[in-house]
């Protein structure tokens, strides 16, 4: 009989390790049905269960591994381009491979410090981890792209410091490219001020650039103050105006801007887009979104908007380039329905926008890079879908057409078509 247990002793524990999500929580369930079928005796079946516990108390996971969380995720891309050249003449188009990949780790400290860390694929540019695929087979970089520590005193509020995701809510990329990291000092105050009303407030401070021989580094100051109501359990409104002011822009100049030729993005001394800035920003940004849950096909579907305004004017440029006008402002309005996420087989989502942004109403090395080249001075059209092909497995099309005002130059619009298609996997 102890040749029997041992056995069966042998499967349980081999089992519990091939499969033991599988075999969590059910050993006393099998060794029952052991007793039943007359394999085991009850005396046999207590010994049984003393054996397991022992084992299972000297297989132990490193404590470690419990207070670390990794997740990241792999783009494969097909990207599309044509823009037309500066005379109005179609351009010549650009077809790319391109691969994203990101990971990242998160460890408990104890219960009211985390510290993260993650990197990705890319270079410098803060828009952008995109790899193309080029080079005769080079081995591209990893670059640092979190590395921050994580203080929450209590529930209500979060302190987070270093370079980390974005801390602002916003329902799309007028403002903020997906792909910045800003650095600095964020404070996250939520609280509940009944069972369907959220409110949060943000205030930032983000360092642009250390000058060195400089007490005068550009940063930016911010405050985003907001609201998430659900009407019901299918209806919700998000509301959140903001409050960004920028110190020491003025006489400096940033890489990573447009890039998309002279005098297209924010007003300069000399009008290209390496010379430095005539002036700080102060912008008030409003963000919005109301969604709805319903039954049948379409399971949601919800309407966004984004508004933003500089205190930029006119007077503010050399003389040599003023418009008559301050052009200062931008705004986004758009819409989606489908799956509020895409998570799993089969969901889908489809999406729309609509956006403008004029010359001088935002930092122009800061809105979404796929528009336009990210610069400001751009209103176009976005057009998105994405479907489930597996749980944590999407497929994405992405298109934009854009165009760039170049009046300022005495020449005509410039258009843009962009296509990227995404093969998008999650862990």
């Amino acid at each position: 009989m102890k040749k029997i247990l041992f056995m069966v002793l042998v499967a349980l524990l081999s089992f519990s390790f091939l499969a033991p999500t599988a075999l969590a929580g059910n050993e006393d369930i099998i060794i029952e049905k052991l007793v039943e079928k007359g394999v085991l005796s009850n005396s046999e079946a207590e010994e049984l269960r003393k054996e397991i516990g022992k084992e299972e108390k000297e297989v132990k996971i490193p404590k470690w591994v419990e207070k670390v969380n990794f997740k990241g995720d792999l783009r494969l891309r097909y990207q599309g381009q044509q823009r037309d050249n500066a005379d109005g003449t179609t351009g010549v188009s650009r077809d790319r491979g391109r691969f994203r990949l990101r990971a990242a780790f998160e460890a408990d400290v104890n219960p009211q410090w985390k510290a993260g860390f993650g990197i990705a694929s890319g270079s410098d540019d803060p828009r952008s981890t995109n790899q193309t695929l080029d080079n005769t087979f080079d081995s591209p970089d990893l670059r640092i792209d979190l590395a921050y520590a994580q203080y929450q005193p209590v529930d209500w509020l979060t302190g987070i410091g270093g370079k980390f995701k974005n801390p602002f809510w916003q329902p799309k990329d007028l403002t903020w490219d997906g792909d910045i990291r800003p650095e600095g000092l964020a404070l996250k105050f939520k609280f509940d001020s009944s069972d369907n009303l959220e409110w949060f407030f943000t205030p930032t401070f983000f360092i642009v650039d250390e000058l060195s021989g400089s007490s005068s580094d550009p940063i930016i100051w911010a405050l985003q103050a907001g609201v998430n109501w659900k009407f019901t359990d299918n209806m919700y409104l998000k509301f959140a105006p903001a409050y960004y002011s920028t110190d020491n822009f003025k006489g400096n100049a940033f890489p990573n801007r447009g890039r998309v030729g002279n005098n297209l993005g924010n007003t300069t001394d000399d009008g290209t887009d390496t010379g430095l800035y005539v002036s700080d920003y102060k912008v008030l940004a409003i963000d919005t979104e109301i969604g709805l849950g319903l039954s049948g096909p379409v399971p949601f579907i919800a309407v966004f908007g984004q508004y933003i305004q500089s205190d930029f004017d006119d007077a503010d440029r050399p003389v040599a380039f003023r418009q008559g006008d301050d052009l200062n402002t931008g705004w986004l309005v758009g819409f989606k329905f489908g799956h509020k996420k895409v998570k799993e087989l089969w969901q889908w989502q489809a999406k729309y926008n609509y956006r403008l942004l004029e010359k001088d109403a935002w930092p122009d090395f800061l809105p979404d890079s796929d528009f336009y080249g990210g610069s400001t001075n751009a209103k176009g059209s976005e057009f998105e879908f994405t479907l489930g092909l597996h749980k944590n497995l999407t497929l994405g099309v992405d298109y934009y057409i854009s165009e760039i005002d170049k009046t300022l130059v005495g020449e005509g619009n410039r258009e843009e078509n962009l296509l990227q298609v995404d093969l998008v996997l999650k862990w």
